[in-house]
């Protein structure tokens, strides 16, 4: 039975709806109808966050965008940090490219400025151009953010223009006038040329559908995929990050912590992280498919139940204070768990001037002095950070007797603080004065020295002439820490628009490009922050804010 033509018409009619439903969802990403930036600025054409109000003049900015050319109208962000919607695009510049095309902006500028850089989009400018003119106001943008906008936007109207006035010049100069003419010989018509012409327009029309429909459905495919696979990226990159932080806190323990239960069930759990995390990381490097995604998202949320495990051993094998010792090239290690306080008593009168002024030395406990040569080393670790320091043979005694050394403290204003951070006392003149007190490097039990030697140990102390550290503070950073686990991620153009942009911190962009500045990421910790409700901003957005563009206080 052969369809009637009322049966082909709507056949027709619903592959076209199909096709402009396609077209619809790759151009109209569903996460803008709850991302707030996209709400405000389809509201207004200049958004500041609530932290960033300090920053720049919402006036200057205003009337920069009320005096844009009717034909490029320009809208303005300036925020922390993006909110939460914009981690499924990646980076800010394809964040701002998406948002470009869903506020249908065509021609008109978009610009997003963050505290960790700025990206600007327009169909009216290469991203070449746009960020040739970022880079000439990098500097401006970071001193002055409200003039750097201003000039910004002046800048990018008059790169369009100009753009513009070239394109339509050698369009004019290398049009040519239509030439008419018959040749004269007579054309014999066929029967129905109407009829033909019709069915073979029919036949080409569907078949071209047909095919932009195959190849509409393929890249939306792909669009979808990437968008998944780029989610999937930083939240595995941030597990891992995660514990390769957590391990490097561990690793500043480990050595120092005496022998217990917990103790050694911190350091098994610590391998047991480590060898996960590296089975997860060599499982990304060479494998690209969902199912091995999965395992490997697995594998590092059991390493990081591993780590923070970790991190509860040495909790309980420091007895809560974060604090362990241990004399250098020895076996003798200490914490508070199990272990008295215990001050140095003073030391037999000496002569200080029978030190040569470069062998004097200072113990870092009870400020006695010494020759350097005479002053051994103890590493200390709190706070998962860890520092040398000299400490007297009465100190290291106290430490080999399994006692945590006091530190001797001097009246300041009427506070107790650590002798070297008095800048009035000097131990080659007041070591033996009549009146010494000491204090715990760790909480007591009344809570009056609570911290005492967190805020001092890991703090510069006040000017002095004689060392009482070894070297400066240390922290474990293993190289695998900044190593991508997704060396050949890339990201998906749509093509709708050009981006440029200029990175206040080292990180690159999509296929457009960026420039860096410094360091950092811009992609880093859980999105959040303070900035966002009503038409102008003032409520809260909650959430945890982060050090990247992701978060870190407007949304």
């Amino acid at each position: 039975m052969r369809p009637q033509p009322k049966q082909r018409t709507l056949s027709f009619g619903l592959l076209l709806v199909g096709l402009f439903a396609v077209t619809n969802a790759l151009s109209q990403p569903t996460n803008f109808l709850q991302d707030p930036l996209a709400r405000a600025l389809q509201r207004q054409d200049v958004f500041v966050g609530r932290t960033r109000r300090a920053d720049v003049d919402v006036r200057t900015l205003l009337e920069v965008a009320h005096n844009a050319p009717a034909d490029m109208p320009v809208k303005i962000a300036v925020i922390s940090g993006l909110p939460s919607q914009a981690r499924a695009f990646g980076t800010r510049d394809a964040y701002t490219h998406a948002l470009h095309s869903w506020l249908k902006l065509g021609r008109g500028l978009l610009i997003i400025e963050t505290k960790h850089g700025i990206s600007a989009s327009s169909s009216a400018l290469s991203g070449t151009q746009i960020r040739d003119v970022l880079r000439q106001h990098l500097s401006e943008l970071q001193t002055d953010p409200t003039q750097g906008l201003k000039d910004v936007v002046e800048a990018l109207i008059q790169t369009a223009e100009a753009t513009s006035t070239a394109s339509s010049q050698t369009t004019t100069a290398g049009s040519q006038a239509p030439v008419f003419g018959e040749t004269g010989m007579p054309v014999r018509r066929s029967p129905s040329p109407i009829v033909a012409g019709i069915v073979f327009a029919i036949f080409g029309i569907f078949a071209l559908l047909v095919i932009f429909m195959a190849i509409a459905g393929q890249i939306a495919s792909a669009v979808n995929r990437n968008r998944i696979k780029t989610a999937i990226k930083y939240r595995l990159e941030r597990l891992h990050r995660q514990i390769v932080e957590n391990i490097s806190y561990a690793d500043n323990y480990l050595d120092l912590l005496p022998a217990s239960a917990a103790a050694q069930a911190a350091k098994e759990a610590r391998q047991r992280a480590a060898e996960l995390d590296a089975q997860a990381v060599q499982l990304l490097r060479t494998s690209r498919n969902p199912q091995d995604y999965g395992r490997a998202e697995a594998l590092l949320q059991e390493a990081l139940q591993q780590v923070q495990l970790c991190r509860q051993q040495i909790d309980i094998a420091t007895g809560g204070t974060g604090v362990a010792m241990a004399v250098e090239g020895t076996d003798y290690r200490v914490t508070p768990a199990n272990a008295p306080s215990k001050a140095a008593p003073l030391s037999a009168p000496e002569l200080p001037d029978e030190i040569p002024p470069e062998e004097r030395a200072v113990c870092f406990f009870c400020s006695r002095p010494a020759r350097i040569s005479d002053l051994t080393p103890i590493t200390i670790a709190i706070d998962g950070k860890r520092r040398k320091v000299l400490a007297c043979a009465e100190d290291v005694r106290i430490v080999q007797q399994g006692a945590i050394p006091q530190i001797r403290t001097v009246s300041v204003g009427g506070k107790a603080v650590p002798w070297y951070a008095a800048p009035n006392y000097d131990p080659y003149r007041d070591y033996y004065a009549p009146t010494v007190t000491y204090a715990p490097v760790y909480a007591s039990s009344d809570g009056f020295f609570e911290g005492f030697l967190l805020g001092s140990l890991l703090s510069p102390p006040a000017p002095l002439p004689y060392p009482i550290f070894v070297d400066p503070v240390e922290v474990a950073t293993p190289a695998q820490m900044v190593e991508p686990i997704f060396p050949d991620t890339t990201f998906t153009d749509s093509g709708l628009s050009d981006t440029g942009s200029v990175d206040f911190n080292s990180n690159g962009g999509i296929d457009t490009g960026s420039v860096d500045f410094g360091s950092g990421s811009d992609i880093s910790a859980d999105t959040g922050g303070v900035d966002f409700g009503g038409d102008t901003g003032g409520a809260d957005f909650g959430g945890d804010s982060g050090s990247s563009d992701f978060g870190g206080g407007d949304f």
